[in-house]
């Protein structure tokens, strides 16, 4: 074997790590949210003992390691199949699939703990859904005539600085 061969295998090995940091990352989302969240929904912090909100969870993280299982297999035996270059792009789209089927998944459970809140009657208390409700997703864009004299004024400010006004 040449050293351009063991370079491309090393490298391999540790591309390998994608989706291995992907699948840890998604698997433990469940786990380490704020505790009046699950899975994007605001929920009473008492609502993580709910057992159909912790099997939510559970299956959530079991199906995303299974993902990342499968796709590290079928990474390995493109390797052996393919070679490294067919195994380069399989552990790519490999890990944009585990990326995006946690997604799905996360939706899917999401649906599924709204269906929970509704039933258990858990909602948010009036200050939360009224910062809610005020707050606007975006600022409102600075005025041209504003940045024009902002601009301007930080070009005078720093003509003064240098010149030692």
């Amino acid at each position: 074997m040449n050293n351009t061969v063991v370079s491309m295998n090393i490298a391999l090995c540790a591309f390998l790590l994608l989706p291995v940091i992907v699948t840890a990352g998604l698997a433990g989302v469940p786990w380490v949210t704020d505790r009046h969240e699950v899975f994007g929904v605001t929920v009473p912090a008492a609502a993580h003992v709910n057992t159909r909100i912790r099997g939510f969870k559970v299956a959530f993280s079991g199906i995303t390691v299974a993902l990342g299982v499968c796709a590290i297999l079928v990474s390995l035996a493109v390797w052996q199949l393919c070679g490294v270059d067919a195994a380069f792009w399989t552990v790519s789209i490999a890990a944009v699939a585990i990326a995006i089927c946690g997604f799905v998944l996360q939706q899917m459970f999401r649906r599924k703990v709204l269906s929970i809140k509704v039933d258990q009657g858990w909602e948010a208390s009036s200050a939360r859904r009224a910062a809610l409700i005020g707050e606007r997703d975006n600022p409102d864009p600075m005025s041209l005539k504003l940045g024009i004299a902002a601009s301007r004024l930080s070009r005078c400010h720093h003509c003064c600085r240098v010149a030692g006004l």
